[in-house]
């Protein structure tokens, strides 16, 4: 009797030290939220009050180059066609070799993981804030831009 009872307590104190809980967050990029992007005003903001919302870009494209797109935590770094980031604006903008694109990604991560002995359950939600600004070059005032948010 004495040894079931050992035996019980031994296994309920297993089972709650072996319990574990994690969980964790992390944002890669400047924080890029439709709050801050509503205070940009086309042909009136320029590329300093850009910086001051959202620092500097993830890239910067030009009109026929290739750009490179730094990896985050968590992503492969990539090359992209920057004639495709141009495409986002042709359609209200008369695209001429003065135009830049200002480029942000901001991916917030937060997932938890639980632990029970030898089992193990978890979630994850990604949710991705993505900025293209349309700039001039020559008068660093900004033209267009695009934002597609999870916010």
């Amino acid at each position: 009797m004495c040894n079931k009872k050992i035996l019980t307590l031994l296994m309920c104190s297993l089972l709650l030290v072996s319990c574990v809980v994690v969980n964790e967050k992390f944002e890669m990029g400047m924080v890029v939220n439709r709050e801050n992007v509503n205070k940009i005003i086309k042909g009136v903001s320029d590329k300093s009050f850009v910086f001051e919302l959202f620092g500097p870009p993830d890239a910067v494209a030009r009109k026929g180059k290739v750009i490179y797109i730094p990896a985050k935590e968590g992503a492969a770094s990539r090359k992209v066609n920057s004639d495709t980031l141009f495409e986002l604006f042709t359609a209200d903008n008369k695209i001429t070799e003065k135009h830049i694109i200002y480029y942000y990604d901001n991916t917030k991560v937060v997932g938890s993981m639980t632990f029970i002995m030898f089992a193990a359950s978890g979630e994850t939600a990604v949710h991705s804030n993505l900025l293209w600004i349309l700039l001039n070059s020559e008068t660093g005032v900004v033209q267009d831009f695009v934002y597609r948010g999870s916010d």
